[in-house]
């Protein structure tokens, strides 16, 4: 009523929107820790944050770049195809003008271009990440030299051929063959059947004029192992099908329909030996083959992919819990009502997500920044076996990240959805298209149950070592303590108590795991008999550990700041993700014996506290995240809450909303 009463109505026809925009107002000025510091936090640094707004202004003023939110949202798939092409081409451009800047400046050019339209993203991520990293971390020095430059120029567009229509997750499937042949000095790349057909693979329908193909290697008649070829597809100047390639699009999409993926058969195309990838492994003239010190470096490649998923999923969710947090603090019923957001039901609902989507944001850039400095080790042959060591285990987290985030984020968006009732089914409002094209994210780089499971073979193992007193890696050091009992007493008013109790449950978890493994083996059941009896115990050490990786590693980023202020504030977010994961654990909690069901009643009532503490930031830390409003795209996500005017002048503009 005080708001209404201090309105200047006479300035504004719509005195909802006019106390959106006056509560807003009073909302940032609640805010108790500094916003800018904390964009420059979760940017990683001052440097970064002046980095990402130069590439924001230089994209927002871009009309090819740019295009506005009708062109956005009601173009067709061919216009879409066509937009995203100008977009990469026009970044090209852009980047020959900034060469001689920072690096970052680079990088963050495309992560704009991801943040607005993610086809263009996924384009540049594919030739730039997939094709790009794969023959610098794969290849060796000599074909490194002979492909970056043309690469780097965008002279050759690159893809990456996994994927096959028959096989996906399981790798060691895959059907499509590479035959060394010792009279010519070339491998023979060839799709032996349908299922073998290279699938979903991204710019392979109409753009890329080359290919990584990872393929079987055959010897003598005899299969190898895979490894990675470089392939043309088509001509650099006419851009048709090279001979023995049949490449199309697969068609429409759930989403990011500017993104051509496509499908690859090979029929008997023949490829230098040099275009072997041969950092790990090598076939020389006389056709002596040697394999990699191990297999798994075929694959380290993939760990780099799904460290990209993780803050990729942060970004998105990050957008969304910013346009629905916003548009809860507008949305009144009515000028006597209060604010959406202070429900109860809406507050508990979307602040977890808030928590959550910080703690993975850092998590994600400290991942990203051990393995840059683990990759430095595999350029150094007298560190190799080091480097192995460090995949493997970080292989296990960010398969597990991508598959536990990726349940979650999936779950958290469409909470988001139905917060916003039915204005976020319109498409004009982003939330839609968000969920579509975070979908791709579940399946893309591994199915997420068998990434899961990958995540719990690897904990059994270490389990194995810690048993006989072998060095155990970081992420695993709790397991040292795989004799002490999980009946402690935890006190879960205090967050230590709570970081040891998931732990405790972590360790049961995994214990429980082998148990149940060794006692199905023991009966006579053969090993993938008694891991698929034992599926749901394995899912549940998988679970247990990623959450508890989560919380303790946000809990020590936290300890590791100075400003008090932004230690504060994320401790009170660190206080409510550390309660909702344990009431989301409750069952397990309860099973396992490591919480009552005193404590779980406990830890509810803590978190409907904790989430109306975080709901009194939350504008603030929303703002934090950074994102303008031309790239969410989405006028009831708007920063200054004039959300009724716009999204009408959105709805009112686009082609054919008046008339027949």
């Amino acid at each position: 009523r005080k708001l209404f009463a201090i309105m200047d109505r006479s300035a504004c026809d719509v005195p909802l929107e006019q106390m959106a925009m006056v509560t807003f107002k009073t909302e940032r000025e609640r805010a108790s820790f500094s916003v800018r510091e904390m964009t420059h936090l979760l940017n990683g640094g001052k440097k970064n944050t002046e980095a990402r707004e130069l590439c924001e202004r230089l994209v927002e003023r871009d009309p090819d770049l740019n295009v506005g939110i009708h062109a956005f949202f009601d173009s067709s798939r061919a216009e879409q195809y066509a937009k995203t092409m100008r977009q990469i081409m026009r970044v090209v451009e852009i980047r020959r003008t900034i060469s001689d800047q920072d690096p970052s400046v680079n990088d963050m050019l495309t992560r704009t271009m991801d943040a607005y339209d993610r086809s263009a993203g996924m384009r540049m991520y594919v030739h730039e990440t997939l094709f790009r990293e794969t023959i610098w971390s794969q290849g060796t020095p000599e074909q490194w030299a002979k492909w970056r430059g043309p690469i780097s120029r965008y002279e050759v567009l690159g893809c990456y051929a996994m994927t096959e229509l028959g096989h996906s997750s399981h790798l060691p499937g895959l059907e499509t063959t590479a035959t060394w042949d010792i009279h010519t000095d070339q491998f023979i790349i060839h799709s032996p059947t349908l299922t073998a057909t290279k699938w979903w693979i991204g710019m392979a329908g109409q753009t890329a004029t080359h290919t990584l193909v990872l393929a079987q290697l055959v010897i003598d008649g005899k299969s190898v192992g895979l490894h990675w070829f470089i392939v043309p597809l088509r001509d650099r100047s006419t851009g048709r099908l090279e001979p023995g390639v049949l490449a199309g699009d697969v068609g429409a999409k759930v989403a990011r329909a500017g993104l051509d993926n496509g499908f690859i058969q090979f029929t008997h195309v023949r490829v230098p030996r040099e275009n072997m990838l041969a950092r790990w492994a090598q076939v020389t003239r006389d056709g002596v083959y040697t394999p990699p010190p191990s297999q798994s470096l075929v694959y380290a490649t993939l760990i780099g992919e799904r460290l990209l998923v993780i803050p990729s999923i942060a970004a998105i969710v990050s957008q969304m819990i910013t346009i629905s947090v916003r548009y809860a603090l507008a949305r009144r019923q009515g000028p006597n009502d209060m604010q959406i957001m202070d429900y109860q039901a809406h507050h508990t609902s979307l602040m977890p997500t808030l928590a959550m989507t910080y703690a993975i944001t850092f998590l994600s850039r400290q991942l990203t920044a051990q393995w840059k400095e683990s990759l430095k080790l595999s350029q150094d042959t007298s560190r190799q076996k080091e480097f192995i060591e460090l995949s493997l285990e970080m292989h296990s987290i960010t398969a597990g990240l991508k598959a536990w985030v990726g349940w979650w984020a999936t779950d958290a968006m469409e909470a988001i959805r139905r917060s916003m009732g039915g204005h976020a089914y319109s498409a004009y409002n982003a939330i839609g298209g968000l969920i579509a094209d975070f979908g791709v994210m579940t399946a893309g780089g591994g199915d997420n149950t068998v990434l899961a499971q990958q995540t719990a073979r690897f904990l059994l193992s270490s389990l194995k070592r810690a048993q006989m007193q072998q060095p155990l890696a970081k992420s695993v050091q709790y397991l040292a303590n795989c004799e002490k009992s999980n009946t402690l007493e935890f006190d879960v008013d205090l967050i230590q108590s709570r970081l040891d109790s998931f732990e405790a449950l972590s360790l049961s978890c995994i214990k429980r795991a082998a148990d149940n493994l060794t006692r199905s083996v023991t009966a006579g059941m053969e090993i993938p008999e008694a891991w698929n009896s034992n599926m749901h115990t394995i899912m549940d050490a998988s679970r247990a550990h990623i959450y508890h990786l989560i919380v303790r590693s946000f809990a020590n980023y936290i300890a590791s700041l100075e400003q008090e202020h932004t230690r504060d504030i994320l401790h009170t977010l660190l206080d409510l993700l550390s309660l909702w994961l344990l009431e989301q654990l409750s069952s397990l909690m309860m099973e396992h014996r490591v919480l009552s069901s005193d404590h779980i009643s406990t830890v509810r009532s803590k978190k409907i506290e904790a989430s109306k503490a975080v709901r009194g930031q939350s504008l603030p830390l929303v703002d934090a995240f950074g994102w303008p409003d031309w790239i969410l795209k989405a006028p009831l996500g708007r920063f200054d809450g004039a959300i009724y005017t716009n999204y009408f002048q959105v709805v009112r503009g686009a082609a054919g909303a008046v008339g027949v």
